[in-house]
């Protein structure tokens, strides 16, 4: 405050890829600038940046009212919070003003905004004292971080907004990662059943992973559509429908031309002529359409592979592995989601446990506080109320004295 230039604020504007565009606002305390310039000057090492800091170096401060506004521009490592430190000098017709040194972390489940020091909002109707215990991270948190997470939930809310913005995103990047084929994610109370809508995402998540989700939508629609496949090609995110399906399991991308096998989902050098992992069909196979027997030049449905006068325990080898492994693969899913339950009530009972501990040791603290020492024989004496006069409890004293000034209380 001193210096005469404060940084009031300082809020992401936008995220593209991993540059982070911030603004701030400076507010003036000692001076009424006519010319306007400022640059901004930044440190980097003292925290683990990752990336070095890039300051965007501004020609000029835009007024508004009596703020005026700086950018700066940062690389952040993605899935990894960003450390910032920095400083603002403000030229004012040839008078330099420094502002102090400001730290602003920031991660994809903060806040837009920061306010630094005296700046802070306050709300009154909102006393800090106001705190009930959220029931996923057993934390006492202010009671306006308790959000509906659904229109459809009727229970109470009881959990607070960084659980649920936590919740949602995990629930996206394991959508990614397992490819699951259903997007619906439930609220994050155990006992309730409500579905998010994507309006309800897109309040608790950033724009980037909204994005992610949006795409994840687009990938499952478009799977559903027959014979439709995706180019194998990581550096290609088309697709296209495959008319001939596994019939004809080569498909050239209409994009990039790269060649795919739509049964087994594989890259197919552009030399080759066919999948190395199909089955070749012997020529010497006899056709027999009467009896219901189909024989295809190219390999039949990767998971339907049947024949109708076959029975199923005459299954080929190769489609009785895969069915054995898809149940494996339901069945590991099954029990590591049941895990992961067991293993999140173990930790909220730990953690529950953990702050009745320390409310019992605050108690503790707080009654041993309350107590004072005879001065005569140092016995702990409580006072409970009353007038300031003590008399020592212990029957060998019977010290009286001032509970106030600790000296012998005279009549």
């Amino acid at each position: 405050m001193d210096n005469g230039v404060s940084v009031e604020s300082i809020r992401v504007v936008s995220e593209i890829d991993d540059l982070v565009n911030l603004e701030g606002k400076i507010v003036m305390h000692k001076v009424t600038p006519v010319g306007k310039k400022v640059s901004v000057d930044y440190t980097t090492d003292l925290w683990e940046t990752y990336y070095n800091i890039l300051a965007k170096r501004s020609c000029s401060l835009s007024s508004e009212k009596d703020l005026y506004l700086f950018e700066l521009s940062t690389f952040k490592k993605p899935n990894a919070p960003l450390y910032l430190e920095f400083a603002v000098k403000c030229d004012f017709e040839g008078s330099v003003f420094w502002t102090n040194g400001y730290q602003f972390i920031y991660d994809e489940d903060s806040q837009k905004e920061f306010f630094f020091n005296e700046f802070q909002p306050s709300s009154p109707s909102s006393p800090i004292d106001n705190e009930k215990e959220c029931i996923l991270c057993i934390e006492e948190v202010n009671s306006n971080e308790f959000v509906k997470v659904t229109d459809q939930c009727n229970h109470e809310n009881d959990i607070c907004k960084k659980c649920i913005r936590k919740h949602v995103k995990n629930e996206i990047l394991d959508n990614e990662l397992l490819n699951k084929g259903n997007l619906d994610i439930l609220c994050p109370d155990d006992d309730c059943c409500a579905v998010l809508q994507e309006q309800d995402v897109k309040k608790f998540v950033t724009e980037k992973m909204f994005i992610r989700y949006e795409q994840l939508k687009l990938n499952l629609t478009l799977s559903l559509i027959p014979n439709f496949y995706r180019c194998t090609n990581q550096d290609c995110d088309s697709g296209q429908i495959h008319e001939e399906g596994d019939t004809s399991p080569i498909m050239t991308c209409i994009n990039c031309k790269q060649k795919s096998c739509v049964v087994h989902n594989l890259l197919i050098d552009n030399t080759q002529l066919n999948c190395p992992e199909c089955e070749p069909v012997s020529p010497s196979t006899p056709s027999n359409e009467a009896e219901g027997t189909v024989v295809k030049t190219k390999r039949s449905s990767f998971w339907k592979r049947l024949i109708p006068d076959k029975k199923n325990d005459e299954l080929s080898p190769t489609l009785r592995k895969i069915e054995i492994e898809k149940e494996n693969t339901k069945l590991i899913l099954k029990n590591l989601k049941e895990l992961k339950k067991a293993e999140k009530r173990k930790q909220q009972e730990e953690k529950r446990k953990s702050l009745i501990v320390k409310k019992q040791e605050k108690k503790s603290e707080d009654y041993i506080r309350r107590l004072k020492q005879c001065p005569a024989c140092k016995s702990s004496i409580q006072k409970s109320g009353g007038s300031d006069k003590m008399i020592c409890g212990n029957p060998r004293c019977r010290h009286e004295f001032c509970w106030m000034i600790f000296k012998r209380f005279n009549s």
